[in-house]
């Protein structure tokens, strides 16, 4: 009979077929739930080892009893299946390890190129943090030569000067050591000036100018044009403007012989501050001129206001300072 195939290995054979069922419902679900072919693969496999021992099984009992209960002989020169399915089996799992070997080995490439990246990326980002560090060490440095400067200003310079006011008798000159004194002060104790109007700021100057440059024996030309009753100048153009009309004016007096007027335009229009000062006596044409400190401070300060400066040559001796400002443009202090 066909039961007594199975006598002598059933336990064999059932413990086998167990194992088998669980691997394939186990290998079932995890490819519904993944879709990843190697769970199919394995499947397939045991579906293999499966058909080839009924196969062998059933070839078995035909030989053993025959189709009818009489030995076979014809089937006796049949082979067994199962032999060919373990070495296909094998090869099978040699092809799937060799595949999860090669993706493995891609997936450490991909996780190698992020890693170069990530450390190029943070490379990158530390030269970034030295460099904005770099920078404040810098701005740091030179806020703190600024304070040392400042210091020797106030203690050797402005002593001196309070000295000068209180042994000059000459009210002019004492008045104009006052002022001296004053703005030192304002510089070393960074004291900002108020935003003004323009038309105060330029009354303030006229008269800074007019009182300097009669103390000299100069007449002083001074021309104010334009609406700019509503126009009005931050603190850093005030301060800028001031000390641009008082260099030029230092230079007029200073290197220019048989001086004998000095004019002053200002003008207003399309948001942009037009200065002129203009004086004879130079003595030589603009292009002989060395760039001092005094030209160059000017040229900076033009440049910080967002502006232009410009030295040109006009009939005879006489020599032109002229700078254009935007209104709107420069807010903060430069350092």
């Amino acid at each position: 009979s066909f039961s007594h195939v199975f006598d002598i290995n059933i336990y064999y054979h059932i413990g086998a077929l167990i194992i088998g069922a669980y691997g394939f419902v186990v290998s079932t679900e995890n490819y519904l739930q993944t879709r990843n072919p190697l769970p199919a693969f394995y499947c397939y496999v045991i579906i293999l080892i499966l058909a080839a021992g009924v196969h062998d099984t059933v070839m078995q009992a035909i030989i053993n009893n025959g189709l009818t209960g009489v030995s076979s002989v014809g089937f006796q020169n049949h082979f067994n299946s199962v032999h060919f399915a373990a070495p296909i089996t094998f090869i099978f799992i040699a092809a799937s390890l060799t595949k999860r070997f090669i993706d493995s080995m891609n997936e450490a490439d991909k996780l190698n190129s992020e890693l170069e990246q990530r450390v190029k990326d943070a490379r990158e980002e530390l030269a970034e943090n030295y460099e904005a560090l770099e920078k404040v060490l810098v701005k740091q440095s030179t806020q703190e030569e600024r304070e040392r400067i400042f210091r020797d200003l106030h203690d050797d310079v402005g002593s001196k000067l309070l000295s000068l006011y209180y042994r000059l008798d000459n009210e002019s000159d004492s008045t104009l050591a006052k002022s001296a004194l004053e703005d030192l002060r304002d510089i070393v104790s960074h004291k900002p000036l108020q935003s003004c109007l323009l038309e105060h700021a330029v009354a303030q100057w006229q008269a800074e100018a007019a009182e300097r440059i009669s103390d000299a024996g100069i007449p002083l030309s001074w021309h104010f044009s334009g609406a700019a009753s509503e126009i009005e100048l931050s603190e850093l153009q005030q301060t800028q403007l001031r000390r641009m009309l008082r260099e030029v004016f230092s230079n007029a007096l200073l290197h220019s012989k048989d001086l004998s007027e000095i004019k002053v335009a200002i003008d207003y229009s399309d948001n942009t501050l037009a200065i002129s000062v203009s004086n004879d006596g130079a003595p030589k044409p603009v292009s002989g001129w060395a760039a001092g400190r005094g030209i160059s401070n000017l040229r900076v300060r033009s440049r910080d206001l967002m502006g232009s400066f410009q030295l040109t040559d006009l009939e005879g001796s006489w020599v032109q300072a002229y700078w254009t400002v935007p209104i709107e443009a420069a807010q903060e202090e430069p350092i």
